[in-house]
């Protein structure tokens, strides 16, 4: 990922999001599921439907 464009609500968003995010992701990996039609993802304050 190069850049992050917030989508709906506000777009003031902490940096440390990104930090989340990366976590996110390679959890994503890890578990098999980082690929196109394997489900929505909440995170609570962001989410990410593949």
């Amino acid at each position: 990922m190069k850049k992050v464009f917030p989508a709906h609500h506000s777009l003031d968003i902490e940096p440390e999001i990104l930090i989340r995010m990366r976590e996110a992701f390679r959890n994503l990996k890890a578990d098999g599921k980082l690929h196109h039609g394997s489900g929505t993802f909440d995170y609570g304050d962001w989410g990410v439907w593949l």
